[in-house]
């Protein structure tokens, strides 16, 4: 007869046997499939290793060219504007590293230089006490914003490309204590911005996608107005890379992208490359050989990195 002892002893010699199988399966199974494991994590440490080894040997390298471009760039330039005057004038909110070491290379390339003209975020206009105190340094009725500030446009490019004042009606030095404009020297001669003179200067405009305005409420309308009166223009951008933000060269299509102001005003879509940096000043260059280029390594640089040789 069979009782519930019976079933008790028959499930527990079933779960017995089970665990036995699984022990056994496991010491006869799972050493090849270990050592295979093993093996692929070794060749995976290995490669990443080896490509570790890689990436570590490309940095030095590219530190090595780097720190060669940065010592080949004062002789890429020596002398290219020795009878040149160069008005630097920079949107607030880009690197200014980059703005310095234009100012400086132009400076090795023996041009009058001096230092940067930063254009503040207050010509945003963003609120009517700031479009009062802009028309009110212009001279100008009150208007709206986008008036004024085409007027300012005019009129700071207008003193931009003009002689220097000691007085304190002097334009630059209005628009300095009203917060549009600061004033840097870049470790140049002491001065004042009142004492800039523009009067056949080339100016290097430089702006960027970190810049406190848009483009197309800052550095575009300028450019125009400087053409206007057919002053030598290179515009520069020191490009950063952001989220959802704008590729390199694309602020400067409105300027590449104009019949006009194409075969007038010469571009460098990275200036915050040493290369760049090297471009803008040869660019100023050949300004006074009447030699135009859209230059640089973004859409719409189309002939190349660096202006040509000049012919001996």
């Amino acid at each position: 007869m069979i009782n519930f002892r019976f079933h008790v002893v028959s499930l527990v010699a079933v779960f017995l046997a089970l665990a036995v199988g699984v022990v056994m399966g496991y010491g006869v199974l799972s050493q090849p499939t270990v050592d295979a494991l093993n093996d692929r994590i070794a060749r995976v440490e290995r490669r990443a290793d080896s490509i570790k080894a890689e990436n570590d040997e490309l940095r030095d390298e590219s530190s090595r060219l780097k720190d060669y471009l940065t010592g080949l760039a004062p002789h890429a330039v020596s002398d290219q504007l020795s009878v040149s005057t160069v008005v630097v004038v920079a949107t607030r909110g880009i690197d200014d590293k980059p703005v310095h070491e234009s100012v400086v290379l132009a400076r090795q390339a023996s041009a009058t230089v001096s230092g940067v003209v930063w254009l503040e975020a207050k010509w945003k206009l963003g609120n009517d006490d700031d479009t009062a105190a802009l028309a009110n340094q212009l001279g100008i009725p009150t208007a709206r914003k986008n008036t004024v500030r085409d007027a300012g446009w005019r009129l700071l490019a207008e003193r931009l490309v003009s002689g220097g004042t000691n007085g304190r009606d002097d334009l630059l030095a209005t628009l300095q204590q009203s917060g549009f404009i600061s004033f840097d020297t870049v470790g140049g001669p002491d001065t004042t911005v009142s004492r800039i003179d523009g009067r056949g200067a080339e100016v290097l405009l430089i702006g960027g996608p970190k810049a406190a305005m848009a483009s197309k409420q800052s550095v575009v309308p300028l450019v125009g107005d400087l053409v206007a009166i057919k002053a030598p223009v290179v515009v520069g951008e020191v490009w950063a890379s952001r989220e959802n933000g704008p590729r390199r060269g694309a602020l400067l299509s409105p300027i590449r992208g104009s019949d006009t102001l194409s075969r007038t005003v010469s571009t460098v879509d990275d200036v915050d490359l040493t290369q760049g940096r090297i471009a803008a000043v040869l660019a100023l260059a050949d300004l006074t050989r009447n030699v135009v280029g859209q230059y640089g390594i973004g859409e719409g640089a189309g002939d190349g990195q660096l202006p040509a040789p000049v012919s001996p």
